[in-house]
């Protein structure tokens, strides 16, 4: 499955194709590139500490691949930093959006026009949407022919994986200054209910709280732009199980240092890697 769709170039984003025919799902993890391309230099600080404040660190070292692979799970993580284009944000915004990191320390020192966001939206945002989009469709087309008279049309499975601060930053604070201090171990989002039936994401919530973790649903994120277009009705009108989850940093890295605690991390990618796999099962 998948043979025929064209994957996007090599400095845009990893692809981990299905290692079985019949593929189940698709994973997508937008905001842990690092990679600056140079012609985004001219407009932003050079200060790399600054930029990699908000990435979501080694998130794709917080699954395990190869297993979601054979399971029949595609997986595609972006490359590009999030500082030069956010994935998670419409064209509009998403070319340079961050003028500051969450902490407030500046990071964008010029405006980009409209000639050479065109250019950029062309060679880093929209290969990624088009890529998701072509899985997506090819699974609901499996599902359509999979389907009957008397047995409706399957909702197809993606998660959008990403990872918090343990803390709310001052940009989150003006968001939203009556959130909690204190983040649970993760936030499963679908827009408050739209982009997937009620049980799947109840699914991941009680596997994940039933490995002794603390998940909430829509605390305090409601899902971003990926969640928005692919979930089901939204913008892209995709047939989809979608949500976005979070994960808090501190249960699987040090946070000041940016580094992995490679004990954490490790348990952290059994449980959560095992939990994503009965999800997809349960809902293929």
């Amino acid at each position: 499955m998948f043979e025929s769709i064209r994957v996007p170039s090599s400095y845009v984003l990893d692809y981990y194709s299905p290692l079985k025919k019949e593929a189940i799902g698709v994973i997508s993890i937008p905001h842990s590139g690092e990679e600056v391309p140079k012609e985004f230099h001219q407009y932003l600080s050079g200060d790399v500490v600054a930029y990699n404040e908000d990435v979501d660190y080694k998130v794709g070292e917080l699954i395990d691949i190869e297993m979601l692979r054979k399971l029949g799970v595609a997986i595609i993580i972006s490359k590009i930093h999030r500082v030069a284009v956010d994935l998670n944000r419409p064209e509009e915004t998403a070319v340079l959006f961050w003028e500051e990191n969450t902490k407030g320390v500046k990071i964008r020192t010029s405006i980009v026009d409209a000639e050479k966001k065109e250019e950029m939206l062309q060679k880093y945002h929209r290969p990624y949407y088009s890529f998701l989009s072509s899985l997506l469709r090819e699974l609901e087309q499996n599902n359509s022919n999979l389907s009957s008279s008397t047995t409706p049309i399957k909702r197809v499975s993606f998660v959008d994986l990403h990872s918090m601060p343990s803390h709310p930053t001052e940009y989150h604070l003006k968001l939203n200054p009556n959130q909690k201090m204190n983040r649970a171990d993760f936030c499963i989002s679908d827009l408050k209910g739209v982009t997937c039936v009620e049980e799947y994401i109840n699914f991941i919530y009680e596997k994940l709280r039933n490995l002794s973790y603390k998940p909430v649903i829509n605390d305090p994120y409601f899902g971003g732009n990926i969640t928005k277009y692919f979930g089901y009705a939204g913008v892209g009108n995709f047939n989809t199980n979608t949500i976005q989850i979070e994960i808090n940093r501190s249960i699987y890295m040090n946070e000041d240092k940016k580094t992995l605690n490679h004990g954490y991390a490790n348990n952290l990618k059994n449980n959560l890697s095992n939990s994503l796999s009965e999800l997809f099962t349960q809902f293929q």
